[in-house]
């Protein structure tokens, strides 16, 4: 998927995200410490741009320092590393809610 795809549905995810995500993200030891990457919502979209994007490691670390967050490719398979509980347990608050709201049963994060 081309980055400039990425962008609109990234943003209206940004808006969907449960007023808790960034004490999840806390809690699941995913974003500890805001430097390079100053919110969990920064984080979030580096997992977005790896597993929808398909942009390799290297891809990632060039688009932040393209946006002027500068990481190297090693940095980045670090935070996304610490990543699959933060995003299971916001998979479990998105989906539910997507569902009920759609008029379905819901979805467990398990059953991704």
């Amino acid at each position: 998927m081309p980055l400039h795809e990425f962008t609109i549905p990234y943003t209206q995810l940004r808006q969907e995200l449960p007023a808790d995500s960034a004490d999840l993200a806390r809690e699941c030891q995913a974003c500890q410490r805001a430097r390079v990457l100053e919110s969990p919502e920064d984080l979030l979209y580096l997992v977005l741009l790896y597993s929808i994007g398909d942009l390799s490691l290297r891809e990632i670390a060039g688009v932040c320092t393209g946006s002027g967050k500068p990481l190297t490719d090693e940095a980045v398979r670090q935070r996304l590393g610490a990543c699959p509980q933060w995003v299971e347990r916001l998979g479990g608050k998105l989906l539910p809610a997507r569902a009920a709201g759609a008029g379905g049963s819901g979805v467990a994060a398990g059953d991704l």
